[in-house]
């Protein structure tokens, strides 16, 4: 290395020393936005999904009283049957036992 390399190698390492100083705060500024970025996603998706679980309980609750209701409003057969057509059309079975 001669004598006029030696300032020029020193002021490249120094500009390389320079450019990495100044470009790791923007750096971390960039992975901490994205960090708080992932953050906030992952939160609502955590809200998202406490509601769509509250919903689906409302859900199950409505569907299954119609149910219910239905199961309630059928005419059963004095033979022990649950249902069957004698009953619907007259309110009660021909066949009962008398």
């Amino acid at each position: 290395m001669t004598f006029e390399g030696r300032p020029a190698a020193a002021l490249m390492v120094a500009g390389i020393a320079l450019l990495g100083v100044v470009t790791a705060p923007i750096a971390s500024w960039f992975v901490e936005n994205l960090r708080r970025t992932v953050r906030d996603v992952e939160q609502g998706i955590e809200q998202d999904a406490a509601r769509t679980e509250v919903q689906l309980a409302e859900l199950r609750t409505v569907s299954a009283r119609p149910v219910e209701l239905e199961r309630d409003r059928r005419p059963t057969c004095p033979r022990g049957r649950r249902w069957c057509a004698a009953a619907a059309r007259s309110g009660r079975c021909g066949r009962a036992p008398r």
